[in-house]
């Protein structure tokens, strides 16, 4: 007992300071999670530039942290800005009586048909009901905004954790790798298939999942603006984070159709249906299992309810937290059934 002492205060110690340690830098995970995912992502790019650039890792470290700026913080920092002043001045025209939610509602149910109120529709009942409904849920979409423009500064303070130390992974990436492997204590085999599914993972949710939400984002918030639907650019940044969802955009043009249906502007409707169907769709049914579903090797309802999950646990980083999650409990599960199979098989031949 007393030679295995040292052995367990020290698996003690290093419990403890890691748990402090992540502790101490707990609120910067996001960023550190996204420079490792970013670093993943960009690295093929990072080694062209220092094959082009003879090994001069600084610049070429450099330069990928621009353009990993230019392609997607800086687009991406405008969006943000227009979603907030277009979502704040929505909501002042609700205040401020500019528009009426019940006057909308009221007209939109006068449409409804007269054969399902003769079969017994409370239409009075849910004109009331969704009204209240809508005029709440503004006026928490307001405080929502604010309280977002408000933590903004984390935002940018987790953004540039995140850049500085994607500079460093990049650069010095080789090494952080076998020092990390070094200190794991498992079977090489083992830590590079939890790499190699790591990398897999990240690589397909974020090529995959993400440029199919910002083309089907783009595309329907062109749509709405050519149809006259306000909000355009808001709800075409919601249609972004609807397609990041295996569901797809159809939960944010499928109300916009039908809606206009329902006040009679068959034209309209007849637009949004068949361009969210046939293009926005088929983008999503085209891609989604070529680039999303072969590069994580995962079902598609696993997928679904890992990303649902994920979501709801980390925010917006859970569309890609939540599949690594669910990549690595499947690997861990496969990689112990082998171990105790090989284990059962020497028993059985000894």
């Amino acid at each position: 007992m007393k030679s295995k002492l040292p052995a367990y205060f020290f698996l003690f110690l290093v419990i403890g300071v890691s748990l402090l340690f992540f502790g101490l830098i707990a609120n910067y995970m996001m960023g550190v999670f996204w420079a490792i995912a970013l670093t993943v992502l960009f690295s093929p790019v990072y080694q062209k530039l220092l094959k082009k650039w003879n090994d001069r890792r600084n610049l070429s470290a450099a330069a990928t942290v621009a353009i990993v700026l230019l392609l997607f913080i800086i687009p991406a920092t405008f969006l943000i800005a227009a979603v907030i002043v277009e979502g704040q001045s929505i909501v002042e025209r609700v205040e401020e009586g500019d528009v009426n939610i019940q006057e909308q509602v009221t007209a939109f149910a006068d449409k409804v048909p007269a054969k399902l109120r003769e079969w017994g529709l409370p239409v009075d009942r849910i004109t009331e009901s969704l009204s209240g409904q809508l005029t709440s849920f503004t006026q928490g979409s307001g405080k929502k905004i604010l309280s977002f423009t408000q933590g903004v500064l984390g935002f940018m303070i987790q953004l540039a954790v995140a850049l500085y130390l994607l500079f460093f992974l990049l650069r010095d990436g080789k090494e952080i790798k076998e020092a990390a492997l070094k200190a794991i204590p498992l079977k090489d085999e083992k830590e590079s298939k939890l790499l190699s599914r790591f990398d897999a993972v990240v690589r397909a949710t974020m090529k995959g999942s993400l440029m199919i939400a910002l083309i089907q984002g783009l595309l329907g918030g062109i749509l709405f603006t050519a149809v006259g639907v306000p909000g355009a650019i808001v709800l075409g940044a919601l249609m972004v984070i609807a397609s990041l969802l295996p569901v797809g955009g159809v939960i944010i043009w499928g109300p916009v159709a039908a809606v206009f249906f329902a006040q009679g502007d068959l034209a309209k409707g007849i637009i949004v249906a068949v361009v969210g169907s046939l293009m926005i769709g088929l983008i999503d049914n085209l891609l989604r299992p070529r680039l999303v579903a072969s590069g994580t090797k995962m079902p598609d309802y696993l997928i679904l309810l890992s990303t649902l999950g994920g979501l709801s646990w980390f925010g917006l980083s859970g569309f890609v937290i939540g599949p690594i999650i669910a990549a690595f409990f499947i690997t861990c599960w496969q990689m112990m059934g082998e171990e105790y199979s090989n284990d059962n098989a020497e028993a059985d031949t000894i």
